[in-house]
């Protein structure tokens, strides 16, 4: 998937163009507000800080823990503000689908769990969809033809549709330990776009890095007795969106 989201960047830049007028794009540029839709694609995973002991846990000796990146989508809804010629003012909120994960490797192969002889490699799954919130500044580029580039940077306020924080499996289920995640956080974003100006719209691929200002780790209803969160000193959320526009 993140091979195939580069490749239909590149494409979309270098698609070809026949004719020599330019073309219209909806006239959108024109307009002091309009809006459009947007498809993403998303690559996540956390960036971590351990705490000093983080090697002796209750479930034995680790050896590491790793937070593989996991792939997404998600669907949103664009509102672009002209300000000035070549500044605009982009509201995008998105509800994306994505994994996030954080894999545990023990130093012994096996221990028991109740009755049940478990391996010591357990991934913690955070799967709550995630609604996104950004306010972005974007300078572009003089018009060249049927296209123009432009750099953007700015903000945005993410929530859990889904509350990890809640602590409701853990409360009717004391077993099934979790690493628990704040719900709400904020983000700096920063990226680069090509639009691309066909007849009747504007088709724009961007590309775009976040990540998370402040510590993520939320609070478990097992405080230091749970072995899965006390390792974790912080954790921050780090992003790279791929996204196709249509205004």
């Amino acid at each position: 998937m993140k091979r195939t989201a580069v490749f239909l960047f590149f494409v979309a830049i270098v698609m070809p163009y026949k004719g020599n007028c330019q073309r219209w794009g909806g006239g959108v540029d024109n307009q002091p507000l309009h809006f459009g839709f947007l498809f993403q694609y998303v690559y996540a995973g956390y960036k971590m800080g351990l705490n000093g002991n983080w090697q002796n846990s209750q479930l034995g000796r680790l050896k590491s823990i790793t937070a593989p990146v996991s792939g997404g989508w998600g669907l949103g809804l664009l509102a672009d503000a002209k300000i000035q010629e070549h500044v605009n003012l982009r509201f995008t909120p998105t509800l994306i689908f994505s994994n996030r994960r954080v894999h545990y490797e023990f130093a012994d192969t096996t221990y028991i769990k109740g009755n049940d002889e478990t391996l010591l490699g357990e991934s913690n799954f955070l799967k709550s969809p995630i609604f996104d919130l950004p306010l972005t500044l974007k300078l572009s580029s003089d018009r060249r033809r049927d296209y123009k580039i432009y750099m953007l940077g700015g903000a945005k306020y993410s929530f859990e549709v889904i509350s990890q924080t809640e602590d409701k499996q853990e409360i009717a289920n004391p077993g099934s330990m979790a690493l628990i995640s704040k719900r709400g956080y904020f983000s700096f974003e920063a990226g680069l776009g090509v639009e691309l100006f066909l007849q009747y719209f504007k088709l724009t691929p961007e590309i775009k890095f976040s990540q998370s200002f402040h510590n993520m780790l939320g609070n478990s209803v097992h405080g230091a007795n749970n072995p899965f969160q006390t390792p974790i000193d912080k954790l921050f959320l780090r992003s790279f969106q791929f996204s196709l526009f249509f205004e």
